[in-house]
């Protein structure tokens, strides 16, 4: 129940989100998970918590997977992997596999380390593309 608060305030109605409010919720969950790493909290992270993770770092289409059942739960909004710590996790069916060694589960670092340095890596991607974008056009050029 850990980042619920933060999907509480995710209406299915504002659904999908455009690219600026899916990283707006990434940084402020960045903000919780860093603040639970750095005061050694040791959150209980929920199969909703999860699932919000999931959909925050573009695994998901969907924040309320788990209440839309069919809907497309898999990864249409991201082309490429979103980050080397997800993609070596999903097991050859491209499936995420809880018991593989690279599950968030079984690595070294505690979760909440694992779940942080995923956040960053993907903000930082998206931060990254973003202003690949935005330099398409030299200063002062018109869109």
């Amino acid at each position: 129940m850990f980042l619920l608060e933060l999907k509480a305030e995710v209406k299915p109605e504002h659904l999908p989100h455009n690219p600026h409010d899916r990283n707006h919720l990434l940084a402020r969950a960045l903000r919780s998970v860093a603040h639970s790493h750095f005061h050694k909290d040791k959150p209980d992270y929920d199969f909703e918590d999860w699932e919000f993770v999931l959909y925050l770092i573009g695994e998901r289409d969907h924040p309320f997977a788990a209440d839309y059942a069919g809907s497309n739960t898999t990864n249409t909004i991201r082309k490429s992997p979103v980050s080397s710590k997800v993609t070596a996790w999903k097991g050859e069916d491209g499936l995420f596999d809880w018991f593989d060694e690279n599950s968030p589960l079984n690595v070294s670092e505690t979760v909440t380390e694992w779940m942080l340095l995923v956040l960053v890596e993907v903000l930082e991607d998206e931060l990254r593309r973003l202003r690949q974008q935005t330099k398409k056009f030299e200063p002062g050029e018109k869109s």
